[in-house]
């Protein structure tokens, strides 16, 4: 059950695209895709050491705008930009080494139930949301905290997606299909 005006945050409806022309590395379940050719990414992206490409944004945003932003930034010739989707904590990792531990920026994982009772997040390219790196004691407040940010060396905090932060891009072969 959908908290109030979530409708409008999500295109919950939508089916999961194929991904005809993704490129996995052959890892079971998923993990980190073949990198980019950089020259197809929008310029301001930097390769990083999972195989992908990061942009972190300067102009603080809440959740469903920055998601928008990312999102419009490419999506194309196999490659497609996205709010960072960090599938486990290597790639976690990488991420909080490249913005340099500076900041909390929104990433790509969202609560679909948004109950008191539980939570089910999920990342916006719909891939492997089991081995989300969370914080200490998070994700905490499920009936309100619907939107990811990374948080502190360890791992990711939910926050109320209204919040204003710097946010995370990616750039791979992974579409945002939410």
């Amino acid at each position: 059950m959908l908290a109030t005006g979530c409708d409008k945050l999500f295109d919950l409806d939508r089916l999961p695209v194929p991904l005809s022309d993704a490129k996995l590395d052959g890892v079971a379940g998923d993990g980190p895709v073949d990198t980019p050719d950089i020259a197809e990414c929008p310029v301001g992206f930097v390769p990083n050491a999972v195989g992908t490409s990061y942009k972190l944004a300067p102009d603080p945003l809440g959740w469903t705008a920055a998601k928008a932003a990312c999102k419009n930034l490419l999506n194309g010739g196999g490659l497609h930009t996205h709010l960072a989707v960090l599938v486990d904590k290597v790639e976690y990792d990488a991420a909080w080494i490249f913005i340099g531990g500076m900041g909390s920026p929104w990433v790509g994982a969202f609560d679909t139930v948004l109950t008191d009772q539980q939570a089910k997040f999920e990342w916006v390219t719909n891939e492997n949301a089991g081995s989300m790196a969370w914080d200490l004691s998070q994700p905490d407040q499920p009936d309100t905290q619907a939107c990811a940010r990374m948080r502190t060396p360890t791992g990711m905090d939910n926050e109320t997606c209204a919040m204003i932060f710097t946010y995370l891009c990616e750039c791979d072969t992974h579409p945002d299909i939410y």
